[in-house]
C-alpha cells in the first residue's frame, strides 16, 4: 500500500460513490469541453457531473420559471432518476 493510501482517506468521488461536480465557470472562462473560452450568459451556474474516468455523465443548471417555482434543466448521457430530497416524489427520465 502507497504512503498516499495510508496518508488520505478516499472520497466518495475516488469510491465512484458520488459523481464529482465540475463547474463550466470559473471567473470570466468557460471551459465545458476542457478548451478555455470567454464565458457566455447561457454558461453560468451548468455544472457536468463526471464519472471517475472524467466522462461527463450529467449536465445540469436550475433557473426560475416565472411562476414563483424553479426548473431543473437535465442533459444527460445515461438514464436519469430525480427524487426530492424527502423521499416524496421520483422521476425517471429515459433516454
Amino acid at each position: 500500500m502507497s504512503d498516499y493510501a495510508t496518508t488520505y482517506r478516499l472520497t466518495p468521488y475516488d469510491t465512484g460513490d458520488r459523481l464529482e461536480p465540475r463547474d463550466w465557470v470559473k471567473g470570466e472562462v468557460a471551459s465545458p469541453s476542457g478548451l478555455p473560452r470567454q464565458a457566455m450568459p447561457d454558461d453560468f451556474g451548468r455544472v457536468d457531473f463526471t464519472d471517475d474516468e472524467g466522462t461527463t455523465l450529467l449536465t445540469v443548471f436550475a433557473e426560475p420559471d416565472g411562476h414563483g417555482g424553479v426548473r431543473l434543466v437535465v442533459y444527460g448521457n445515461v438514464p436519469v432518476t430525480i427524487e426530492r430530497a424527502d423521499d416524496s416524489e421520483r422521476i425517471q427520465l429515459a433516454d
